[in-house]
């Protein structure tokens, strides 16, 4: 027989293989099964786990964004809360209420509003307006105020307008989102002014109102501060309603990065079961490993309520998905 032939013979099946050699082989398939098995299930229990704990640094950078925007907007509050019961504009509303139009009836109040705008940068413009919002007295910051342009403080002055006003104006008053002025950004905070018609009555009731025009600059330091926050996005949402109290868009406070400055102009559609609907009707916090959002690209996002009640405002902190993973 040649040598062809005899391999022919032995390659030809059924092979013959021994015990020993079948065990071994039959050993090493189940262990490679086994070690694939193990390696699936410990990639897909590491992915999940990884994002969601992920997710949850994005909650929490959401919530702190969100606490910092509200330590920014009590602080600049309560500023133009102390203006507002101030004695002197009280008094001023109630005798220009029992019939006293003078202007000696204004001059002290306007020795304080010029005194509050002139103690820093902070605050440009101040506007007294009666009980049926006609205005009766303002006040200008020379060192700010004059800056602000007309077509900007018409934005800055919705008392002055024709257009509705949100019910909190009658008890914690209302807040104008940011505009911008030039290269900085400015807003405006309007407040009830309470005062007692008679020493008989005990009760307050609202005599007039008053809005502060103010730089929203130290609002924006809080937007731009992205420590810890590496190759995040940081995105304010202030929400938008029709005539119901249901809100139907959302536009940007800010300008996202990378993004024009016009952006804050624009209006978007609020999705019905999107987070952004969940956040603005259910006040809640949280986060989603996955989403499209603005930018048309997944991303991971985590959002979080603004609690100052001038405001309806979401702090989100989105990161790419390629990032997140």
């Amino acid at each position: 027989m040649t040598i062809t032939g005899h391999l022919r013979s032995k390659l030809k099946p059924p092979f013959k293989v021994g015990i020993r050699t079948q065990l071994i082989a039959l050993v090493c398939v189940v262990a490679l099964l086994s070690l694939v098995i193990l390696a699936v299930t410990t990639g897909i229990y590491f992915t999940v786990n990884y994002k969601s704990l992920r997710a949850d640094r994005l909650h929490v950078a959401a919530q702190l964004k969100s606490s910092q925007i509200d330590q920014n907007l009590n602080y600049l509050y309560y500023q133009c809360y102390w203006l507002s019961t101030r004695d002197t504009l009280q008094d001023s509303l109630i005798r220009y209420r029992a019939g006293n139009t003078t202007k000696e009836n204004w001059s002290e109040a306007e020795i304080v509003l010029e005194k509050f705008l002139g103690s820093s940068d902070l605050f440009s413009v101040a506007r007294i307006y009666d009980s049926t919002f006609k205005t009766v007295l303002n006040a200008t910051n020379n060192g700010s105020g004059n800056l602000v342009p007309e077509h900007v403080l018409t934005r800055l002055f919705p008392l002055s307008t024709d257009d509705p006003l949100s019910s909190s104006l009658q008890t914690s008053g209302i807040l104008t989102d940011p505009v911008l002025n030039d290269t900085l950004y400015v807003m405006s905070m309007s407040l009830p002014i309470f005062a007692s018609p008679s020493i008989m009555l005990t009760n307050s009731e609202i005599s007039g109102y008053i809005t502060v025009v103010m730089s929203a600059e130290s609002l924006k330091i809080v937007f731009n501060d992205t420590t810890a926050l590496d190759k995040s996005d940081v995105a304010i949402l202030s929400a938008e309603y029709s005539n119901q109290s249901v809100p139907v868009s959302y536009h940007f406070v800010f300008p996202p990065h990378g993004v024009g400055a016009d952006i804050i102009d624009y209006s978007f559609t609020i999705e019905n079961g999107s987070f952004i609907q969940s956040a603005f009707d259910d006040r809640k916090s949280g986060s989603v490993k996955r989403t499209s959002f603005f930018y048309g690209k997944d991303v991971a996002v985590g959002y979080s309520p603004c609690l100052f009640k001038q405001v309806q405002w979401v702090a989100v902190i989105s990161q790419p998905e390629n990032v997140f993973l």
